[in-house]
């Protein structure tokens, strides 16, 4: 009985928040990198959703390869302060399992802990973004006024850019 005790509560948790929620997802098919000249992926997926969401709603992009925990979220939710500050987390990049396996013994459903053996911090990837839509709505007025370019710059330079100016 004990053995499922932290699967029990983690459902829990899951149950209670669920109500509090609404979570959209949403397929977008991108253009190829080569069609895309106006925009980076980040902004051309902010720009689709420009006029599908409220200026107050909070986004987290983020790529498919990324295990997020329930604590991130609100890791995410409490970094983002809207007109104030955006959030670009550090994420942990995990080795590959096998690489792993060498060093510690390992089941199929074991998690792994974050240890220098096991992955890095990779600190110079900005492809994790947490963001308010009305920063980003600024954001566009800003660029509009200056002479940068949106497709030759990634969110993160533009963001530290144009702070950098005011």
């Amino acid at each position: 009985q004990k053995w499922f005790d932290n699967l029990r509560h983690e459902v829990e948790l899951i149950r209670r928040t669920r109500t509090q929620l609404t979570v959209t997802y949403h397929t977008v098919l991108l253009p190829s990198s080569s069609t895309i000249t106006r925009y980076t992926h980040s902004t051309y997926i902010l720009d689709f959703f420009e006029t599908k969401l409220r200026s107050n709603s909070l986004i987290f992009l983020t790529n498919p390869y990324v295990n997020i925990e329930s604590d991130f979220l609100n890791r995410c939710r409490l970094n983002v302060i809207e007109n104030v500050q955006v959030f670009f987390p550090i994420a942990f990049y995990q080795y590959h399992p096998h690489i792993i396996m060498r060093t510690h013994h390992m089941t199929d459903n074991s998690t792994i802990d974050l240890h220098k053996s096991h992955g890095w911090f990779n600190s110079y990837a900005f492809d994790h973004i947490g963001i308010y839509m009305s920063d980003y709505l600024s954001l566009k007025k800003l660029i509009s006024s200056t002479n940068i370019s949106l497709s030759s710059i990634n969110l993160y330079d533009l963001f530290v850019e144009l702070s950098d100016r005011n």
